[in-house]
């Protein structure tokens, strides 16, 4: 699921940090050690070069593998904050069969066609400036998916449904 992606995705970028975090302590600590025996010889000795190496390399290690995890991430689909939020509309109560059709078979083929998720309350309420019972349609999914919902909609029922 996209929640178990997610979280996998953030703890690999958390291993990654720390893994960073921890060559950059590794690669103070040696230039540290160095310095310190440089000041204490005069010469930087090759054990503390070496040392200095392998923490740089280690370090340039795990920055490949954040930029590695935050490519990864640029490709996951938009958190859930960012959705788009539900459009709601209304058909007449008399037409609300039409899109529900023979055991539901008409909403389903209008959901798979469009890709929106499309609800249609079952309760119809009373609308006093159209004197008329109307069925509320909530349709969700991206800004693309229900405007083809709604194209879909107004196909079978024309007028009778309302954005």
């Amino acid at each position: 699921s996209a929640d178990a992606a997610a979280a996998l995705a953030e703890a690999e970028a958390a291993e990654a940090e720390a893994a960073r975090l921890k060559a950059y302590a590794a690669l103070v600590a040696a230039k540290v050690a160095a310095a310190s025996s440089k000041a204490k010889s005069g010469v930087f000795k090759a054990a503390e070069k070496a040392a200095v190496r392998s923490a740089e390399e280690a370090l340039a290690k795990a920055a490949e593998k954040e930029a590695a995890i935050d490519k990864a991430q640029l490709r996951q689909p938009a958190a859930s904050s960012e959705a788009t939020p539900n459009r709601t509309g209304f058909v007449k109560h008399s037409c609300a069969a039409a899109l529900i059709g023979k055991d539901g078979s008409k909403i389903s083929e209008l959901r798979r066609a469009s890709g929106a998720h499309i609800h249609i309350d079952s309760t119809a309420v009373f609308d006093p400036v159209r004197a008329q019972k109307l069925r509320a349609v909530t349709l969700s999914g991206s800004t693309t998916q229900m405007d083809h919902a709604v194209a879909l909609i107004h196909q079978e029922v024309g007028s009778a449904f309302k954005v």
